[in-house]
């Protein structure tokens, strides 16, 4: 009997060290890795990873009598006022009476607010009478006639960092809820019910990817947290420690953060495509860029495209690829009808609209204003000393140097 107790013995010892091998040695790395973890200080938005740049806005511009038309049009373009089909319901819009090219025209304008050094207007609607291409006339909406109205001023130049980005944060109660299903919908459909990464969803995963071994692509199993732990702090090789890392890190933000606190700075953060040598980062200059227009004026087709753009943003951008962007686009309104954030009859008319975009307009060239621009910069320091994060916001009334 002893020979069997001795077997009992060493098979009992094969099992503790099995044990500690499948279960210990993976629990110490989780810890060391846990421990080795950044620290989450780049989430807090005085710091330098939400930057975005200063920029050089032009003057005031007063409108008034025997003033063209023409110009009257151009500045409305470069400042993103959006042509209606009927009375201008809220600011930013104006609409003509007849074709541009009459001679004789009536335009009703809903002026934006203006907050400006000793100036402050509230949006306000007015009439322009329009004779021989030239303003003949202008009234407040109550008919009272007015000598000249006052446009806001335009961006002539964007001084940014090395990194290049373009970005303006924008808070959560600000962005439609559209926009927000869009994303979770797309992206991450359990998004307020995991932990910081999706168990279900990394099985899914995994499972499709051993089926389909052979296909070019794979699937991914990245959350929104995960996503914005691993643009924020990690490398973006395709490492299984890294992919670790990455949950790992999802889980530390969840435990600091609430899910509102982490979708708004995923939406503030995701890479939304490129301009030239910027790169565009969050929703709010992204809408601007690709529709003309403020991220809380987005219907639903557009803010499925945004949500769209980010599994590529090169290859699905709505403006250098829109057939594959509006395919893509299509993909989105399916997952949320799909998810039950939009009926079928809000599915329909989305899915059914063409995608526009708004034109891309050139920045005044620099070189008009070259020697300005850079005196601009180099006394930037004296008037931008504040966080740019802050709420407030810091301006500084400056003439050429003589």
């Amino acid at each position: 009997m002893r020979w069997v107790k001795k077997i009992i013995q060493v098979v009992l010892l094969i099992v503790v060290v099995l044990f500690f091998v499948a279960i210990g040695m993976p629990a110490g790395m989780m810890v060391a890795y846990w421990n080795d973890l950044p620290s989450l200080e780049p989430l807090e938005y005085e710091t330098q990873d939400w930057h975005y740049p200063t920029k050089v806005y032009s003057d005031i511009c007063r409108f008034s009598v025997e003033m063209s038309q023409v110009n009257l049009l151009e500045r409305l373009e470069r400042l993103n006022y959006q042509q209606v089909d009927s009375e201008p319901l809220s600011e930013g819009q104006f609409h003509l009476k007849r074709p541009v090219d009459d001679s004789t025209n009536e335009m009703k304008l809903y002026l934006r607010d203006l907050n400006y050094p000793r100036l402050m207007l509230a949006p306000r609607l007015i009439t322009i009478e329009i004779r021989n291409k030239k303003i003949a006339g202008i009234q407040s909406i109550d008919g009272t006639a007015l000598s000249k109205f006052i446009i806001e001023p335009e961006v002539i130049a964007e001084f940014y960092g090395s990194e290049g980005t373009d970005r303006e944060l924008v808070s959560l109660d600000k962005i439609p809820q559209d926009l927000i299903n869009a994303f979770v919908a797309i992206e991450d459909k359990r998004f307020y019910e995991h932990p910081g990464f999706d168990l279900h969803r990394i099985m899914g995963a995994l499972y499709w990817n051993l089926k389909h071994r052979d296909s070019p692509g794979m699937q991914g199993a990245s959350t929104l947290t995960q996503q914005l732990a691993k643009d924020l702090f990690l490398t973006r090789r395709q490492l299984w420690t890294r992919k670790i890392k990455e949950a790992l890190l999802a889980v530390k933000i969840e435990k600091k953060y609430t899910k509102d606190e982490i979708l708004e700075r995923y939406i503030n953060r995701v890479n939304l495509g490129r301009y030239g040598p910027r790169e565009i980062y969050g929703v709010k200059e992204a809408a601007r860029y690709y529709f003309g227009k403020d991220v809380w004026d987005l219907n639903i087709q557009e803010c499925a495209m945004l949500a769209a753009i980010p599994k590529d943003q090169m290859w699905y951008s709505p403006i250098k690829n829109p057939e594959r962007a509006l395919k893509r686009r299509q993909i989105v309104l399916r997952q949320m009808l799909r998810y039950g954030f939009i009926d079928k009859e809000q599915y329909d008319e989305a899915a059914a609209s063409e995608l526009e975009v708004a034109s891309v307009r050139e920045q005044r060239s620099h070189k008009q204003m070259g020697y300005f621009l850079e005196y601009i910069r180099s006394q930037r320091p004296r008037f931008c000393s504040i966080s740019p994060h802050s709420s407030k916001t810091q301006t500084a009334k400056m003439r050429p140097p003589s």
